[in-house]
């Protein structure tokens, strides 16, 4: 999603105009600090909460400030916004229909996750962007980060062979039955982007789940996809606050690929122990061959190069600068755009509505069909 040479902010050569409206945490630690590695400038920002915006504004150097969208959009040249705006007060993401106010002014829109709690709620993004012509891409940072492209990578070669199982772990609770109103289902909904776009965007449309539900709200999602593949996300809730968070496996045809805690991935090439004329029982050597070995990638802090910040080990970097060439390429944004946000929402529909029985998830509509599992970037 960058190459390995990267490009500073000041450096390129043309550079989209943008405003940002909700300035919040999310904003300061990981949006506003991504944009000094993508051809963009803050122009302007807005946030309803008295001196937010305009403290925003002179910390990263926009030239206005606004509390009210409408009035931002009426008043600056921009070519998009940038949302952050979070939860209304009956919980509900702020995003929909604030998207579709921006692309009906004329300017394409990315937002963070989630972009919507109902798949009708991108279902009708989708429709102003089709009408309008307008861009609109989603914070799905996980499908872009380092750890997560390489896996896909991977699991495209020819030796892995056909991804047949997958793993992901993740610490999430789920609310028992008859207990998920909005408010209840906030957390969920706002944690669930991050395992369901690293399991599209991996696996491809899921078709089937069911669940076994722990007494906290732990609990086991089993997932058939449509590819013929099955999988599992253990949502781990009740571990220490200081235990890793992340754990993902794909298996293949004879191979394997493992990500610890978004920073190291290990891959299981195809191979054996020793010459392979042993059998079990006679094999001295735990090594492998060197051409069979498996390889190791780990994040390595003592180097003061970006790779090491929190902004490129998440992704968030990576899917801001890949919306941004978007923006000024008027190219299509193939990962992390509404298609995907459509499969974040419909799994969440499901994960809500799923009791004892297993559910079966409704088609993809044609536009959201295709699949970012094999998909260039």
């Amino acid at each position: 999603m960058l190459s390995s040479a990267l490009t500073y902010q000041h450096e390129f050569d043309r550079r989209a105009r943008v405003a940002l409206a909700g300035c919040g945490g999310q904003a300061f630690r990981n949006i506003l600090p991504s944009f000094r590695y993508a051809p963009l400038d803050l122009v302007a920002t807005c946030d309803p909460v008295p001196g937010r915006a305009a403290d925003y504004a002179k910390l990263y150097g926009a030239a206005d400030s606004f509390d009210d969208l409408g009035k931002m959009l009426a008043s600056v040249e921009i070519d998009a916004v940038f949302l952050a705006t979070g939860y209304d007060e009956n919980s509900a993401p702020r995003h929909p229909d604030q998207a579709i106010q921006v692309m009906e002014s004329g300017r394409d829109v990315w937002m963070e996750k989630p972009a919507a709690a109902t798949a009708r709620d991108v279902e009708r993004m989708h429709e102003t962007s089709e009408r309008t012509g307008r861009l609109a891409g989603v914070g799905l940072m996980k499908m872009f980060s380092p750890a997560v492209t390489r896996v896909h990578e991977i699991i495209q070669r020819p030796e892995f062979g056909r991804p047949s199982s997958f793993f992901i772990r993740d610490p999430e609770a789920l609310p028992a039955p008859g207990s998920r109103d909005d408010a209840t289902m906030m957390w969920l909904l706002d944690h669930l982007p991050h395992p369901a776009s690293v399991v599209h965007r991996l696996m491809g449309p899921i078709s089937r789940i069911s669940v076994e539900r722990a007494h906290n709200g732990a609990a086991f999602l089993v997932m058939s996809f449509t590819s013929g593949a099955s999988g599992v996300w253990h949502m781990a809730w009740g571990q220490s606050e200081l235990s890793n968070m992340e754990r993902i496996e794909v298996v293949g045809e004879g191979a394997n690929v493992v990500v610890d805690n978004n920073s190291r991935v290990t891959y299981y090439r195809p191979g054996h122990h020793g010459d392979g004329s042993g059998g079990y029982g006679r094999i001295g050597d735990y090594t492998s061959p060197l051409d069979e070995a498996p390889l190791h990638w780990e994040v390595n802090q003592y180097s003061g190069q970006p790779y090491n910040a929190n902004v490129f080990v998440q992704g968030y970097a990576q899917e801001i600068n890949y919306f941004a060439q978007r923006l000024l390429d008027r190219a299509p944004v193939r990962i992390g755009g509404l298609a995907d946000a459509w499969h974040v929402a419909r799994l969440f529909e499901a994960v809500r509505a799923i009791g004892d029985e297993a559910v079966d998830l409704p088609e993809a509509p044609a536009w959201a069909a295709a699949t970012t599992a094999g998909a260039a970037s």
